[in-house]
């Protein structure tokens, strides 16, 4: 039978069943410590606090809008004015690239140039947590582009009355194939403002669902005159 062996062990054990005192039961190993590590959540990072927005009235006031020697950049600050929060779901493929003609006011006066812009998402792991999940490259068509400058005037016209555009623009070409070697961060403002990172900080606000008001104060140069900076509205050329 199979439990005959069982019967034997039974019969020459030294410590007959309730003979053994609980004493003598060996004792269970210790149960092993987890590492510190393990059981430590991580720290998470401290988020900064949210920067003012653009305070738009005051820099109308300044700059005496409507009717001064800043008109253009007026006619931008009033479209800023009117804009609402920047829907970043537009960005629909790999980055989306805006061309636009603004007015850059320094201290000798206001100087009328063209600008595009390019931003993409990111994954949240790329930004620190005070950012938002974005990365920007603003820039003036340089002045030596002169194919580019020569046909931006045409592409502008398209863009104004939303018209299809095209590779062969050689200006729509430029924009859309232009790699950034750097890139700004962006976060959102404690209004409705979007902070673009940049040099000496911008805002970006959204109109109409399309187009982008780019603001771009000279807060940061020494001696800089209430009024001066960098003024633009976008049109997107791909998204």
């Amino acid at each position: 039978m199979r439990t005959f062996p069982m019967l034997v062990v039974a019969a020459f054990s030294s410590c007959p069943a309730l003979a053994c005192s609980k004493s003598e039961k060996p004792a269970p190993a210790p149960a092993a410590s987890a590492p510190a590590e393990a059981t430590s959540a991580p720290a998470e990072e401290p988020k900064a606090p949210a920067p003012d927005d653009l305070d738009v009235a005051r820099l109308q006031s300044s700059m005496k809008c409507p009717g001064s020697a800043y008109k253009a950049a007026c006619a931008v600050l009033d479209q800023f004015k009117k804009g609402t929060a920047w829907d970043l779901t537009m960005i629909r493929g790999a980055d989306a690239r805006y061309f636009g003609q603004g007015v850059e006011v320094g201290p000798d006066g206001a100087v009328e140039r063209y600008y595009f812009f390019i931003a993409k998402r990111v994954p949240l792991n790329e930004v620190s947590a005070s950012d938002l999940p974005l990365k920007l490259s603003f820039r003036p068509l340089e002045t030596t582009r002169n194919v580019e400058l020569a046909q931006a005037p045409k592409l502008m016209r398209l863009l104004e009355k939303d018209d299809a555009v095209s590779r062969t623009i050689s200006t729509v070409k430029y924009v859309l194939d232009y790699a950034p070697a750097t890139w700004d961060g962006a976060s959102a403002t404690k209004g409705v403002s979007t902070f673009a990172q940049t040099a000496s900080g911008a805002y970006v606000r959204m109109v109409d669902n399309r187009r982008l008001v780019f603001v771009q104060p000279s807060l940061t140069r020494p001696g800089a005159q209430p009024g001066e900076g960098t003024y633009v509205l976008l049109y997107p050329v791909s998204w």
